[in-house]
């Protein structure tokens, strides 16, 4: 606490110490009076030194007020600025007190974009028989969303193909659109997709009332690549969530599936039978770190090497393989990177894994609170990102990752019952001026599991997930 002041009247605290302000918003800062015995007058809070086209209107704490919340107004022309320090100033009793506040004003970020779809939204499908929960982005900009299609009472999977403005590209399937066939009486969820270098696309999902799990594996129209299984392969009954889906080299697909035991990867060859020569006859459940605890999500390098991660308690553990499927030795130390964020939030479990830029990793865990590692191809933390590494964001769980090139990280996911995009700078650091506080917000529908993440090299965002509105998914575009 404060000095009491020369005449140990009163102290002044202020919750916050650092505020960015963006154009046409207003941020609010609690300020707390910290009276002596002896004093139980009036005190008047204002903030000088803020910059132009900033303004605060003072108020006054009445003897009985301890705490009171201060309005930041920033207005919608106010000059953009770089850091700069103004004063939180309390006077009462013929005694000043004054504390530091970092302020900045920056333009709006992380807002939906405009020039795509309609103010920066695209409800599909047209009809309004469809869900989409995967979302890739094309080489040239184009976006390829995965889910499923209502079929009378029967749902069954399906593609769609937008241009980078958000309209249906109708060199794709029927007007943008690709649906396929099932069972009767099934109802397919697509969640997981992956496209490949050659445009070849592969797809998973699970089948209900059976509860199996699916992938599929398509040309880069969209049809059915029959030497694959006959284009789809059923994994089995016991499988309960498809949390991946790769191509492997030569044509294959491999699938990773979270069971009680851990993560799961089965590895297909060309024509949907078991690779053999992947893990132990097409199938591989990573152990990973020393102490070798279960992988709970996966990636694969642009060797075709597996990259699993886990979260144990307030740690986050990663581990590279090699093509013997042991231990990389040539990655972090013995294969294995270990990291405890200096703030001890929890990181279990973990909930994404991402491959970015020239090979760097992110992994995420955490359900009230999300901690980020970033770690190097060699295996080596990141330590100009975050402490030593890691970083963190509280109230977020992430279900996705990515990075653009500029090296701001983005995460999809969960605050609070609400979908949003958060974004941290390059050091690891939230990025306040981005949305609101940090986090943009896409407006899928209030406590909803998010879908896809895409991030563009210039920070622009795609995401795609539930709206409101029964029957519809909704793709976005956040500008950066």
């Amino acid at each position: 606490m404060p000095d009491a002041g020369p005449q140990g009247i009163f102290a002044l605290e202020v919750d916050v110490a650092r505020v960015a302000l963006t154009q046409g918003t207003v941020v609010t800062v609690a300020v707390e009076i910290v009276r002596s015995p002896d004093f139980a007058g009036e005190v008047t809070v204002a903030v000088a030194g803020l910059p132009t086209g900033a303004t605060v209107e003072p108020l006054v704490l009445a003897q009985t007020e301890t705490v009171k919340l201060i309005e930041l107004r920033c207005a919608s022309d106010a000059q953009e600025t770089s850091w700069l320090t103004a004063e939180v100033v309390a006077q009462g009793g013929g005694v000043e007190q004054r504390e530091p506040l970092v302020l900045r004003v920056t333009a709006p970020h992380g807002g939906l974009d405009a020039t795509f779809g309609e103010a920066g939204v695209v409800l599909g499908p047209e009809d309004g028989t469809g869900a989409a929960h995967a979302l890739v982005r094309l080489v040239g900009g184009a976006l390829l969303v995965a889910g499923a299609k209502d079929v009378g009472v029967d749902a069954v999977p399906a593609l769609w193909r937008y241009r980078a403005d958000g309209t249906l590209d109708d060199g794709f399937g029927v007007g943008g659109e690709v649906v396929g066939g099932g069972e009767a009486g099934a109802r397919y969820e697509v969640r997981q997709l992956a496209v490949a270098p050659d445009g070849a696309i592969a797809l998973a999902g699970s089948i209900a009332p059976s509860g199996r799990s699916f992938v599929e594996r398509r040309d880069s129209t969209g049809a059915l690549d029959l030497a694959f299984g006959g284009g789809r392969v059923v994994v089995d009954a016991a499988a309960a969530e498809v949390t991946l889906v790769a191509h492997a080299v030569g044509g294959g697909v491999v699938v990773g599936v979270r069971r009680a035991g851990g993560l799961t990867l089965l590895a297909f060859d060309a024509a949907g039978g078991a690779d053999l020569a992947f893990g132990d006859a097409g199938l591989l459940s990573p152990l990973v770190g020393e102490e070798r605890v279960p992988a709970e999500v996966a990636a694969f390098t642009a060797e075709g090497r597996v990259l699993a991660g886990v979260g144990v308690g307030n740690a986050l553990l990663l581990t590279r393989f090699d093509d013997a499927f042991l231990p990389d030795v040539e990655f972090g130390v013995a294969g294995h990177v270990f990291v405890q964020p200096r703030r001890g939030w929890l990181s279990a479990p973990a909930t994404a894994l991402a491959l970015v830029g020239e090979g760097d990793a992110l992994l995420c865990g955490g359900v009230a609170e999300t901690s980020v590692l970033a770690v190097k191809p060699s295996g080596a933390t990141d330590l100009g990102f975050g402490d030593d590494g890691a970083a963190g964001i509280a109230t977020l769980r992430a279900n996705a990752i990515g990075r653009d090139g500029n090296g701001s990280t983005y995460l999809l996911g969960d605050a609070l019952g609400e979908s949003v995009v958060a974004r941290l700078d390059g050091i690891g650091e939230l990025e306040l001026p981005y949305g609101a506080q940090g986090f943009a917000r896409p407006g899928f529908v209030s406590g909803s599991t998010p879908g896809g993440l895409a991030v563009a090299d210039d920070g622009a965002v795609f995401a795609v997930g539930p709206d409101a509105l029964p029957g519809h998914f909704r793709l976005v575009r956040i500008a950066p």
